[in-house]
Parts: structure tokens; C-alpha cells; sequence
């Protein structure tokens, strides 16, 4: 009767053990509404080209095959863009980015706007 009883104990934490990590892939996959405050910059130099002054390097690596890609102040991580055309416009100034996370690196973007006196702008 014990083994029995420590077998469905081990039963039951395995089942919901893997329902976590089921619900957490889930998770990973939605959309998540974001609106996050950087640069686009591309994807070979990626950060360092995170001003104005970095623009024409941005431009010239896109140029040579680099996509664009999204720096966020934000939260300090790179992601991709589903909008080469509307990121491109973008380049060398500094945008807030509205859009759906998909996966934990890409952005659908929405579009791109001005930072305003609400967004989580850092200084420098």
C-alpha cells in the first residue's frame, strides 16, 4: 500500500511540474502588448550604435546586409523588428517602439513614435 501511495504522490508532482513548464512555453509564445523606449540600430554592431552619432554606421551595415534591430533602454536587450521599412525611418534618433512580443527576442511593431514626458527615458 505505501508504494502505491509514493508512486501516485510521484505521479501527481510529476503532472504538475509539467503543467508549469507547459503554461510557461505557452507563455513564451503570446503576444505581450509592449512600448519600450531605444534606438535602431543594426543587428552587427547592435548597442554601440545606440546615438545619433551612430547613425551612418547603422545605415551602411543595413546597407551590407545587417537588419535592423531594436536596443531598448527600456529593459537593455536587443530585439528584433517585424518592420524593416518603418525601423529604417526610425534610425538615429531615439523612438519608443508599440508593439506585441513574440517569443522573447522580436517585436511586431505597431509603430514607432517620439519619446514623451511618460516614457521611461534615460538621460545621457
Amino acid at each position: 500500500m505505501r508504494r502505491v501511495v509514493v508512486s501516485v504522490g510521484a505521479a501527481a508532482l510529476f503532472l504538475v511540474l509539467s503543467a508549469g513548464s507547459v503554461a510557461s512555453i505557452a507563455a513564451e509564445g503570446e503576444g505581450q502588448a509592449v512600448r519600450l523606449v531605444g534606438w535602431v540600430v543594426d543587428s552587427y554592431c547592435g548597442k554601440s550604435n545606440a546615438t545619433a552619432v551612430g547613425k551612418d554606421c547603422t545605415l551602411k551595415c543595413h546597407k551590407d546586409g545587417a537588419d535592423l534591430v531594436f536596443w531598448s533602454e527600456t529593459d537593455s536587450k536587443i530585439y528584433k523588428l517585424s518592420d524593416q521599412k518603418a525601423a529604417l525611418a526610425s534610425v538615429g534618433s531615439k523612438v519608443v517602439v508599440i508593439g506585441q512580443t513574440h517569443g522573447s527576442d522580436t517585436i511586431s511593431v505597431e509603430k514607432f513614435d517620439q519619446p514623451g514626458a511618460g516614457d521611461n527615458v534615460k538621460k545621457g
